[in-house]
């Protein structure tokens, strides 16, 4: 689907988009870049080399060409300092854009020995928003998170406080018929999926139904786990979701 300087690409996940003015097709999606200004097909070491990054084409399905990285990380002082993940767009109701994403700082955690260094990189994941008026950006980002995890993990890295475990990722976020953005987030290990709104792209963002799980082992359902969902809305304004279910009929 993706290649660059004539190498197919290691990437994960994409969140499309059309540009009604242009009709060109948008993706923002992870791509690894190691540093040796390579890339490798495996997720395996993303924690620390993700980056959000941005291509087009004409068609939906194929030839788009690879634009640029839009998110890069931005050093140890911020939340996304190592790593940015996961990226969802959706167009406001002003006609903007707005670009949800994961953010790790690993610099965080450099003096520990590889396995901690990546189990407590993982652990600790806010979600960022960033905002421009074209897709081709620039694109404006926020310097705190909108939604960071409440909770903690114990010593055996399991959630604690909270069913979040102290971190939120997966964003999905859809524009209601109001204005309001919804947005479905998940917390450590999978084992929840919770809901919050907001006025705007920059937020707040507050937790609804008390900041309890809806979906997944630890919600009032104890549904399967769930992961990675996206949302629309259809035409008849009804909020759909589609999402990862492991454990069920294969996945």
């Amino acid at each position: 689907l993706l290649e660059r300087d004539g190498a197919l690409q290691a990437t994960w996940g994409g969140s499309p988009i059309r540009d009604a003015a242009t009709g060109r097709y948008h993706l923002f999606f992870s791509w690894f870049e190691m540093p040796d200004n390579s890339t490798v097909p495996t997720i395996k070491w993303w924690y620390n080399t993700s980056r959000v990054a941005h291509a087009v084409s004409e068609y939906p399905d194929r030839g788009f060409e690879f634009e640029s990285v839009v998110l890069p990380p931005r050093g140890p002082a911020f939340f996304d300092g190592s790593t940015t993940h996961c990226p969802t767009v959706l167009q406001l109701p002003d006609g903007s854009y707005a670009l949800f994403y994961i953010g790790l700082n690993c610099h965080n955690f450099t003096g520990a020995d590889a396995d901690t260094h990546q189990s407590e990189c993982i652990k600790h994941q806010w979600i960022g928003a960033a905002h421009a008026t074209s897709l081709d950006g620039p694109w404006e980002r926020l310097p705190q998170p909108v939604l960071s995890g409440r909770g903690h993990h114990d010593k055996a890295g399991k959630p604690a406080g909270s069913w979040e475990g102290g971190m939120v990722s997966n964003p999905a976020v859809v524009a209601l018929r109001n204005g309001t953005l919804l947005m479905a987030y998940r917390g450590l290990e999978d084992r929840g999926m919770g809901m919050a709104t907001s006025p705007a792209w920059n937020g707040p963002f507050r937790r609804l139904n008390g900041g309890a799980a809806v979906l997944g082992p630890a919600s009032p359902a104890h549904t399967a786990v769930d992961e990675d969902p996206t949302m629309w809305l259809s035409p008849g304004g009804t909020v759909q979701m589609i999402l990862h279910q492991e454990g069920v009929g294969g996945g």
